[in-house]
């Protein structure tokens, strides 16, 4: 599932304690030599992957806040030794806060959440804006554009390591030892990440409606009370999970933009041309080429997405009405047509109420799933020019296949019913 996927655990030790002064001596003496504090040991953090291992070193030194007061105990979290993305928290015992700097080489936007997904996650997402860094606060809502989150909570400050190849910012939250708080010092803290290489859409307004998805993002935690960061789910490699998108993305647009208008065609204007082998031809596209391009689509969801992550009801719109088109009305459809095809009477003078039911159902299924794929388009972050693209193809569709050669060049729609009393031939719907 990840061609890259590891844990690993960063340590951080407290500052030394300075040693206990000599008592005064009782008879006059040279001072004694002034003791030295040892220098503070050295973090190691070491990655274990499938693929590589690699070791880092840095300092356990504390920090000194802007205003002078001690910041001691924090750690700092790294994607890889390129500074795709790295994270660093600083507890300050005073001010009673954590100092947060994220460093990125993301060209777009980097972002750092509160607990294990997406979801209800509190986000802090940066990008440029010039030479300055706009924070944008952020409720996540399952896998829809995270929300502008209002009043904020955290804290701007300033970040001298922010250039031209580099993204970075730094901010501070509040934290207590309530187990309500957005940061607590009772236990670990689980954090998400997320980056891009695409800028959102205004980048001067902090409230802006459009960021591109994700390419990149993971989960790690941090304890304050013990100074430790420990990653907790594998991070899905940028090309492995824009794949894995991909396949779903245009297995879901065969499986419901092609597949079913053209198995449609067949069953309303091929019926008399080609006996029997219309409904084996409609059937097979139907239930061979919706039904297997969904189980793939399906899989790819299982694969690209994160343990615990809400796959169907209540994750996105998308997921929403993908459960409700793939796990609902696409059975009910196939159950409709296998009793069309049962009950069907060659000598019936109408068509009876199930066939016109198997009908709506597939024309509703049809329509929710072409909706569906214009959620997804979005969801994926694509283009204005994707979302039109789209639309002009199933444009295309209705009008020259459906409307051009269906109704003016084949003469319109043709069902299986014997003349009437009335002399009634068919029923167009």
């Amino acid at each position: 599932m990840h061609p890259v996927r590891g844990s690993f655990y960063l340590e951080v030790p407290s500052a030394p304690q300075p040693p206990t002064p000599p008592p005064p001596p009782t008879v006059p003496a040279a001072s004694p030599p002034a003791a030295q504090s040892p220098a503070p040991p050295a973090v190691t953090t070491t990655v274990a992957s499938t693929s590589e291992t690699s070791t880092t070193s840095s300092s356990g030194s504390a920090a000194t806040g802007a205003s002078g007061t001690s910041a001691m105990g924090g750690g700092e979290f790294c994607y890889d030794t390129k500074n795709t993305f790295c994270v660093s928290g600083t507890k300050d015992n005073v001010k009673n806060t954590i100092e947060f700097t994220v460093t990125s080489t993301a060209k777009g936007w980097a972002s750092i959440g509160t607990g294990q997904y997406m979801d209800k996650s509190t986000m802090f997402i940066g990008w440029k804006n010039g030479n300055d860094v706009i924070i944008s606060q952020r409720r996540g809502q399952g896998h829809d554009q995270p929300i502008t989150s209002s009043p904020p909570v955290f804290t701007k400050l300033t970040n001298t390591k922010n250039n031209a190849t580099l993204l970075s910012f730094t901010f501070s939250v509040p934290v207590s030892n309530s187990s309500s708080s957005l940061i607590s010092l009772s236990g670990a803290n689980s954090f998400i990440f997320g980056l891009s290489d695409s800028a959102p859409s205004n980048p001067s307004d902090a409230a802006t409606p459009s960021i591109p998805q994700h390419s990149l993002y993971g989960s790690f935690s941090m304890d304050f009370s013990k100074a430790t960061v420990t990653s907790t789910v594998g991070i899905a490699p940028i090309d492995g999970r824009l794949t894995l998108l991909l396949i779903h993305g245009v297995a879901m647009f065969l499986a419901w933009a092609v597949v079913p208008p053209i198995a449609i065609f067949v069953a309303r204007y091929l019926k008399e041309k080609w006996g029997h082998r219309w409904y084996l031809t409609h059937t097979a596209l139907l239930v061979f080429g919706t039904g297997g391009l969904m189980v793939i689509s399906l899989i790819t969801v299982e694969l690209q997405l994160a343990p615990g992550v809400t796959r169907f009801i209540g994750s996105s719109n998308h997921g929403i009405l993908g459960t409700i088109v793939a796990l609902v009305l696409y059975p009910l459809q196939c159950g409709l047509g296998w009793l069309s095809n049962k009950w069907f009477d060659p000598d019936r003078k109408a068509v009876p109420w199930w066939d016109q039911l198997h009908w709506w159902v597939g024309r509703s299924v049809v329509l929710l799933g072409i909706v569906n794929i214009h959620l997804g388009i979005v969801e994926y972050g694509g283009w204005v020019p994707w979302v039109t693209a789209f639309w002009i193809y199933i444009a295309l569709v209705l009008v020259v296949g459906f409307w051009y050669f269906g109704e003016k060049r084949m003469g319109g729609v043709v069902h299986h019913i014997g003349k009437s009393e009335e002399g009634t031939e068919e029923i167009k719907l």
